[in-house]
């Protein structure tokens, strides 16, 4: 008898098991940890077409929640597929702990924006498109995500916006290569 996979369609908000493998066929995710001081962080966000284990993690305070509107389907992985997928989850949560420990916060803001844009978004004549609109996400998750405070956020977001860092072409929002020019300035 073949076993049957769990599908799930799911509401931005919406929590999933992290005892399950998933593959998420649409949508965006981001797992949380708290603290011991109930302060959140961002273990990883994954979009269309990637794995999410947070097994191993499980035992903590670990949440993985839908960013966005999202379908997940559960997936089984061999030995060797659950070993290379907790390499790259490792890699993902290295890479948003040094983006959290960037300074100054104007350079670490576009470190994250950046990295979003690369792992989601797509290159364009302008940048890179980033798609921060379908991801659904806040201020607030990017304060939690970086390390700074959802006002610190949304005035460096501001301030891109008016240096042309960020720009809103044909309703799409933009990390121009002179936002990308600008981080490579700072080393």
């Amino acid at each position: 008898m073949q076993e049957r996979s769990l599908n799930l369609a799911l509401e931005a908000g919406q929590l999933l098991p992290t005892h399950v493998c998933w593959r998420v066929n649409d949508g965006y995710l981001r797992a949380i940890a708290h603290t011991k001081l109930n302060e959140l962080f961002t273990l990883g966000i994954w979009g269309p077409g990637d794995l999410v284990d947070l097994h191993p993690l499980s035992q903590g305070l670990v949440e993985l929640r839908a960013l966005s509107t999202a379908r997940v389907q559960e997936q089984q992985l061999n030995p060797n597929e659950a070993s290379s997928l907790c390499i790259a989850q490792i890699q993902q949560m290295a890479d948003l702990l040094q983006i959290a420990s960037i300074r100054p916060v104007d350079a670490r803001l576009m470190s994250l924006l950046t990295w979003l844009s690369k792992r989601f978004g797509h290159e364009s004549s302008n940048g890179y498109i980033m798609p921060l609109n379908q991801m659904n996400l806040t201020h607030r998750q990017i304060a939690e995500t970086t390390g700074m405070s959802r006002v610190t956020v949304t005035k460096g977001l501001s301030q891109f916006r008016q240096k042309k860092y960020l720009e809103i072409i044909s309703g799409e929002e933009i990390l121009t290569q002179i936002g990308l020019d600008w981080l490579e300035s700072l080393g």
